[in-house]
């Protein structure tokens, strides 16, 4: 099998339909399989498929058909340990995905439809291609999420991130520490709604010079917390870009209770 063969994997009852597909992905004809872009394996139930992805390599898991409303947390939930990525081939005449939206809604599952199966077999190579694209770049993604969190909770400086409306998206664990709120109290919160009243009116003329000037904020000031706790802190904000427009802000927070 050379390097660049996309392994795929139908679940399919349907002796026809495995047939179309064996097809639609060019592995019939005169190519030796070791030519063929796709590589395709199959199993008739669910059972009979993990047995066979328990061995790994599987870039696609191909669904003949979405499960019963009531089976798909537990059908995906055992596919997706086997594979990075499940497509879901609807029929024509089959109800809408509303259990597959719900389970990819709970779990930030990577399971995409494909609609019409019948009438788009001739998509289905390229269309294999453009999810597996897509896929990589999401896992790629999520990767570079998780490693950001990792670095930024192990930072002493608390990390607050906001939207272009200046309201909470992100806090991090040290940050969580200084300012005694959880992230689900920060979350859509503005970061000045913690500073001390008889701070506020200096900070935010400052705040607000910065980002007129498009310079960084530096700041000094009291923050009072929910319980009436006070704790003096530095902080330094950005803009956050994407391209030309700014797209948020961000800014550090450390405590500096004890040395002032």
């Amino acid at each position: 099998m050379s390097e660049s063969q996309i392994r795929v994997f139908l679940m399919s009852a349907n002796a026809a339909h495995v047939a179309n597909v064996r097809e639609a992905l060019g592995c019939v004809g005169k190519n030796a399989e070791s030519e063929r872009a796709f590589r395709l394996e199959t199993a008739s139930r669910v059972d009979d498929a993990l047995a066979q992805l328990r061995y790994g390599g599987i870039d696609i898991v191909l669904l003949d058909h979405t499960p019963p409303e009531d089976q798909v947390p537990t059908t995906l939930d055992r596919l997706l340990n086997a594979a990075s990525l499940i497509l879901v081939m609807q029929r024509q005449s089959a109800r809408g995905d509303e259990g597959i939206i719900s389970y990819v809604v709970r779990n930030s599952a990577v399971v995409e439809a494909a609609v019409n199966v019948r009438a788009d077999i001739g998509w289905l190579k390229e269309g294999l291609r453009i999810a597996l694209t897509s896929t990589l770049g999401l896992t790629a993604l999520r990767t570079s999420e998780t490693r950001f969190r990792a670095m930024s909770d192990a930072s002493p400086l608390g990390v607050f991130m906001a939207d272009t409306d200046g309201r909470c998206v992100y806090t991090n664990a040290a940050y969580e520490k200084i300012s005694g709120l959880t992230f689900e109290q920060s979350t859509g919160t503005r970061w000045s709604g913690l500073v001390h009243p008889q701070d506020r009116k200096r900070v935010l003329a400052a705040w607000r010079d910065a980002v007129h000037g498009n310079r960084p904020f530096r700041s000094e000031f009291r923050i009072q917390r929910r319980d009436g706790s006070v704790a003096w802190t530095r902080v330094n904000g950005a803009a956050m870009y994407d391209g030309t427009p700014v797209h948020g802000h961000i800014r550090t927070v450390e405590d500096i209770t004890v040395i002032r």
